[in-house]
C-alpha cells in the first residue's frame, strides 16, 4: 500500500449512454495526474477494446463504471427489514448511506461483470445516487430546510429528498423509458378511431392524372412556381437588408439565443420526471412526505434558462443550479476509496 503511491496508476471511468460510449482515463503518481486520455465510441465492444490496449501499459489500473440501469432504487431506512415493504427484490445488492440504502439486482452488477471480463474487469460500479449523494456531501446544507437534489447526466436522472442529510425520498428515472412507457394522448386516439386506414382508397393511374389535370396546366404551374421562387428570393434579400439596418448586433444575438432551444425537448422531459418524483414523495404513504421548499440542480449538461424558470413556475421554488462533471465525480470517489 506504501509503495503503490509511487507506481504509475490508471483510474478509467466508464459510461454507457443512449447513443455514444465513452471513457475518460488519468493516470496519477503520488498523487498528481501525469497523463489523460478520453474517447468516445458507438459500439460498446470497440471501447472495451480501447480499454484493454490501455491498460496494458500499467502494472496498476481499476476500472469503474456509472450504473444507468433503470432497476436501482433508493429506500430511505437503513434497516435491511424496510427493504420488503419498497417491493425491493431479495436478490439485490445495497450500499449503506446516512440513513438508507441504494439497491440494485445482482443481475445488473452481474451483467457489468460480464462485460467486462474479456477485457480485464470492472472493479468499481457507481450509482448515481452515490455521485448524487457524493455532491450533497460536499455541501453544507440547511438543517431547517427541506431540499429536493436533482442529479443529471445525459438522458439520467436521479432525486433525492433530504433533510440536512437525512434521506427522505429518492427515485432513479431512464428519461428515454419514461417517454416511451406513456400512452398515447386522448386527441390521438380519438383520431385513430375515427381513421380507418383499412378502407379501399380509389386508385388513379398516371394517364388519368394527366387527362384530369392537363399537362398544358403543369407546365404553367412549374413556370409559375419559378417565377414564385424568385420573386420571394428577391424578397427575402430586401428583408434581410433591412433587418440589418433596423436592429443592432447585440439584438441579432438576443433573437438567435431565443430560439436555440436544440436541447429544449429533452429538458422538458426531465422536467416531467422532476414532477412525478416530487407528486409520489407527496402522495406515496411509504414516504414521510414533507413540504419541499429548496431545489438543487446538479447538471452535467446545459440546461435551458427558459426550463429553469417554468419548473419555478410549477412548483414555486427557484432551482439552484450547480454545473458538474460525472467523470470527475467518479475519479474523486476511485481516489477515496482507492486511498489514492
Amino acid at each position: 500500500m506504501f509503495l503503490r503511491k509511487y507506481i504509475a496508476q490508471l483510474l478509467i471511468c466508464v459510461i454507457f449512454e443512449e447513443n455514444k460510449h465513452i471513457v475518460r482515463a488519468k493516470s496519477t503518481k503520488n498523487g498528481k495526474i501525469i497523463k489523460s486520455y478520453e474517447k468516445s465510441f458507438t459500439e460498446k465492444k470497440k471501447l472495451l477494446q480501447y480499454i484493454d490496449n490501455l491498460s496494458q501499459n500499467y502494472q496498476l489500473y481499476y476500472v469503474s463504471v456509472f450504473c444507468e440501469s433503470s432497476l436501482q432504487g433508493l429506500v430511505p431506512y437503513s434497516s435491511a427489514a424496510e427493504l420488503a415493504r419498497f417491493g425491493v427484490d431479495k436478490n439485490s445488492t445495497t450500499l449503506a448511506l446516512l440513513n438508507g440504502q441504494i439497491h440494485t439486482p445482482k443481475t445488473v452488477i452481474r451483467e457489468y461483470e460480464r462485460l467486462f471480463e474479456n477485457y480485464g474487469e470492472v472493479d468499481l460500479i457507481y450509482s448515481p445516487f452515490m455521485l448524487l449523494y457524493h455532491c450533497i456531501s460536499k455541501m453544507k446544507p440547511d438543517k431547517d430546510k427541506i431540499t429536493l437534489y436533482v442529479f443529471r447526466h445525459s438522458i439520467y436522472l436521479a432525486l433525492m429528498v433530504c433533510e440536512a442529510k437525512s434521506v427522505l425520498f429518492g427515485k432513479f428515472y431512464d428519461i428515454n423509458e419514461q417517454i416511451a412507457a406513456e400512452e398515447p394522448s386522448e386527441d390521438l386516439e380519438k383520431i385513430d378511431e375515427e381513421i380507418n386506414f383499412d378502407d379501399d382508397i380509389p386508385s388513379v393511374s398516371p394517364d388519368e392524372l394527366k387527362e384530369l389535370m392537363g399537362e398544358d396546366f403543369s407546365e404553367e404551374a412549374n413556370s409559375n412556381e419559378a417565377n414564385l421562387s424568385e420573386a420571394n428570393l428577391n424578397e427575402a434579400n430586401l428583408n434581410e437588408a433591412n433587418l440589418n439596418e433596423d436592429f443592432p448586433p447585440q439584438s441579432k444575438h438576443l433573437a438567435n439565443t431565443a430560439v436555440d432551444l436544440s436541447n429544449f425537448g429533452s429538458d422538458m422531459n426531465a422536467c416531467s420526471c422532476i414532477f412525478k418524483g416530487v407528486q409520489e414523495f407527496y402522495t406515496n404513504p411509504l414516504y414521510k412526505a414533507k413540504f419541499v421548499n429548496e431545489l438543487v440542480f446538479f447538471d452535467n449538461d446545459e440546461i435551458n434558462q427558459a426550463v429553469l424558470d417554468y419548473i419555478e413556475g410549477e412548483i414555486f421554488i427557484r432551482p439552484k443550479l450547480v454545473k458538474i462533471d460525472t467523470f470527475s465525480l467518479m475519479t474523486e470517489l476511485m481516489c477515496k476509496e482507492l486511498e489514492i
